[in-house]
């Protein structure tokens, strides 16, 4: 199966490539829309603190300049299914999406010893099939946006092994297609990571240089303008329990998140100069707003409104992640894996497979990285 997988990803590849460059050329072009947006992987997780990768710097040439570790990634995934892969549809849903990411880095200051930089994160989807991921065919979406601050230092370091420890404040821009009119001002939080560096065979060896080790938390606080999704612009005729017709303005059922977290555990080896594999498993955890007690004022009295007993405002999502990134170019590396992201409780109320999910996906990522990018063409004009 893994064959089949591999196959169909390389061709659905070639055949993707002139959507992926008028992909590019949407995001400078192409003024915001208003619609439901896909989640990528790290995306739905939020995103980390991380730099990446136990590449050292022979083969990560970026080192250097305050804008290194400044990317541009263009992400291509498929769910399993959408390649046979997995147990037979429930329904026929496949789904085929291209992801941009633009993530600049700017370090305010960087010593051997801690640094401090900001960071963004911009994202931009375009879902290929006739899925239930969007409103219109082919339409473009536009994801969340992260801006932080990490601080890091180095808590231990030897010449065999390092411990460093990161954190610092996030903010979550209501940028999503449609997350604003829903109500969504801005989330507010923090980042934390700790990570251990061991040595393996060293760093001069050819095979199994080193390994990584992290455990990391990301903490979001959500403003919203009501606990429901509202929007005031909105007019819906509804009709209450006793068939009188009503104005609404709620989008949909259910309450706002107001509190989330994540938590991770990762971890990598550096097989070659170029070569790494990862590992990743994370906890998404979400609490949303309860229903009121609060009484509604009737020409007559004060009702009080039906409710569940003891609701619950707690749920979990959980994603899996199994990756190899090589470092092709100096500014080039080619990343493909393969991940799961779905809610711990299926549809039976029973906790799933954190291996699979209809939601589980195969995926192929080209990272470009910007600095070393814009010294080869600023070399070359000179």
């Amino acid at each position: 199966m893994a064959g089949r997988a591999a196959g169909a990803g390389a061709i659905a590849f070639s055949a993707a490539l002139p959507v992926m460059a008028g992909l590019a050329v949407a995001l400078l072009g192409r003024p915001a829309a208003a619609a439901a947006a896909g989640e990528a992987p790290a995306v739905a997780a939020g995103a980390g603190v991380s730099t990446g990768g136990g590449l050292d710097d022979e083969a990560s040439p970026d080192a250097g300049g305050r804008w290194h570790n400044s990317i541009l990634q263009l992400d291509q995934s498929m769910t399993t299914q959408t390649v046979h892969v997995g147990d037979d549809y429930q329904s026929a849903n496949p789904t085929y999406e291209l992801w941009l990411a633009v993530k600049p880095r700017y370090y305010l200051f960087e010593t051997p010893v801690h640094s401090l930089n900001i960071n963004l994160w911009a994202n931009l989807f375009l879902e290929l099939t006739n899925s239930d991921t969007t409103t219109r065919e082919r339409q473009i979406t536009f994801g969340p946006t992260y801006l932080t601050a990490p601080y890091s230092r180095v808590l231990i370091d030897r010449s065999t092994a390092q411990t460093t420890v990161t954190a610092g404040p996030r903010l979550t821009l209501p940028t999503d297609n449609g997350v604003w009119s829903s109500g969504q001002l801005i989330g507010a939080g923090a980042v934390a990571e700790l990570a251990q560096t061991l040595p393996l065979r060293g760093r001069r060896a050819a095979f199994l240089r080193t390994a990584r080790l992290a455990a990391s938390a990301i903490y979001t606080h959500s403003f919203t303008r009501a606990t429901s999704a509202y929007d005031p612009d909105l007019y819906v005729l509804r009709q209450d329990v006793a068939g009188r017709p009503l104005v609404s303005h709620i989008l949909r059922g259910g309450a706002m998140v107001h509190d989330a977290v994540s938590l991770t555990a990762a971890a990598s080896v550096a097989v070659t100069r170029r070569l790494e594999v990862s590992a990743s498993y994370t906890l998404l955890d979400t609490w949303i707003y309860g229903a009121s007690d609060d009484c509604v004022v009737t020409r007559t009295n004060c009702a009080a409104p039906s409710s569940v007993a003891d609701p619950t405002t707690f749920g979990v999502k959980t994603w899996l992640v199994f990756a190899a990134s090589y470092r092709a170019l100096a500014e080039l590396s080619i990343d493909a894996g393969y991940y799961n992201l779905a809610n711990q409780l299926g549809s039976d109320g029973q906790r799933r497979n954190p291996l699979w999910s209809p939601a589980a996906r195969f995926y192929l990522t080209l990272t470009a990285h910007l600095d070393p990018l814009v010294r080869r063409l600023t070399a070359r004009r000179h």
